[in-house]
């Protein structure tokens, strides 16, 4: 297991061995950008679909940018004053009768009137329109008034057209309704406004007692709970540091009725692990940054041999 990813330039031997990670680049709708070798390097496909845009920062005082406007002929178009010459090809301009529509005219800003001025209504005239008097009565047919959405908080209809009024007897009589049995479900109780009582009884048919609102419960035999796992580390802990080299050694102290190991190899090439003896050849390679976990007992002699140098390898073994 790979407890970080490792790149070391010390020397071509640890680049080569070092971690390596390959990715794909890939477009909006999935297809693989490609690459191509340039001068013994790969390159990345660019192309620019629109034209590139190129922002300039031009400050007044000390940046300035000359450009010339020139007309069909290529004849420049001259200024006078820092304004462009501008001559029109008439003396005139016409507007015909379709150039002026007047049929999408808005109230805030176009009035027009038959005679071409503006109309202007006093302050005693538009009081006079805002209050408009309808003399005479007014009838109302059945299909206007409909009464079949009136809600108790705003309406209030009687055969009289007042307020019905209900004195303290009557309400009294309202809150005193008995319910019968059928009337009464109680499938959907609610625990905010629904109680209900029961009695908890025993096989006997006594029944059970509760003391401040707790079921008293009277345990009839001790049941022992006890834990046992022979495969827990429960005696000791040995923590060392081996210098591995390209001879084959003992990894660490042997720690007395152990059951695990655990090994890491904190240094920048390979170190193979196994029996007395054991070669880069047939030695279980432990990778820098590797962590190897191990259920051995005390009785296995675990060996190391480093590919090149020295190498640093920590072991942690638990009894």
């Amino acid at each position: 297991m790979k407890t970080k990813i490792v790149f070391d330039t010390t020397d071509a031997d640890t680049i080569a061995a070092s971690d390596s990670i390959g990715a794909f680049l890939r477009s909006a709708d999935g297809t693989l950008i490609t690459s191509t070798t340039v001068g013994g390097k790969e390159a990345l496909d660019v192309r620019v679909a629109e034209g590139i845009n190129v922002e300039v920062d031009l400050d007044a005082a000390d940046d300035s940018v000359q450009a010339w406007l020139r007309d069909g002929a290529g004849t420049v178009i001259t200024s006078t004053a820092g304004a462009l010459d501008v001559r029109f090809s008439n003396t005139t301009i016409a507007v015909t009768a379709t150039d002026l529509d007047i049929r999408d005219l808005a109230f805030a800003t176009d009035k027009v009137d038959a005679s071409g001025s503006v109309v202007a209504l006093d302050a005693a005239t538009l009081a006079a329109l805002e209050s408009i008097t309808v003399s005479g009565s007014v009838t109302v047919s059945a299909t206007d008034l409909d009464i079949r959405d009136l809600t108790f908080a705003s309406d209030k209809v009687d055969a009289s057209g007042s307020e019905v009024s209900l004195d303290a007897a009557t309400l009294a009589a309202l809150e005193n309704i008995t319910v019968s049995a059928t009337d009464l479900d109680i499938r959907d109780l609610t625990s905010a406004t629904d109680s209900v009582s029961a009695l908890l009884s025993d096989a006997a048919g006594n029944a059970l007692t509760s003391t401040a609102g707790a079921l008293d419960v009277n345990i009839v035999a001790t049941v022992p709970i006890t834990t046992s796992d022979a495969a827990l580390a429960t005696v000791a802990v040995l923590a060392s540091a081996t210098s591995v080299t390209t001879d084959a050694a003992l990894i660490a102290s042997v720690l007395s009725n152990r059951k695990y190991v655990m090994m890491t190899n904190t240094g920048n090439r390979v170190v193979y692990i196994g029996a007395p003896g054991v070669s880069a050849a047939t030695g279980f390679p432990l990778h820098p940054g590797s962590l190897l976990e191990m259920r051995a007992g005390a009785a296995v002699a675990i060996n190391a041999i480093a590919d090149a140098g020295t190498q640093n390898v920590r072991t942690l073994q638990l009894s």
